[in-house]
């Protein structure tokens, strides 16, 4: 007599864990960026690239960004070193490549400038 094989996991399964596993991470480096940068970590260059305006949005460093790290582990692609806070004007200045922010060894948390 033939037994039956148990069935896999449902694609729907483990995506819906791999979700679950990846908010953890989201939640505590986007947490550790509020509070590094407050409501806007490029409003020290407001001179440069203007005031800042709107709400607070998380944003990722052009080296992490989404196109680059699909597929990669949640820790490689949600960094703190590589990612910061910036009021909805600036990130979309920085999204439109108006400037870019040049960042050493430590990513974020060290010494990083913008770039016009």
């Amino acid at each position: 007599m033939i037994r039956p094989q148990p069935k896999g996991k449902t694609r729907k399964t483990i995506n819906a864990k791999k979700k679950r596993d990846a908010s953890a991470r989201i939640k505590s480096v986007r947490a550790a960026c509020v509070e590094r940068d407050q409501h806007c970590a490029l409003g020290v260059w407001q001179e440069f690239i203007g005031e800042c305006r709107g709400p607070s949005e998380w944003a990722h460093h052009y080296a992490r960004r989404r196109s680059k790290t699909r597929g990669m582990s949640v820790v490689y692609r949600h960094d703190r070193r590589f990612s910061f806070m910036a009021c909805k004007k600036h990130h979309a200045a920085y999204d439109a490549h108006r400037f870019g922010i040049v960042i050493g060894d430590d990513g974020m948390d060290g010494a990083w400038r913008i770039a016009l």
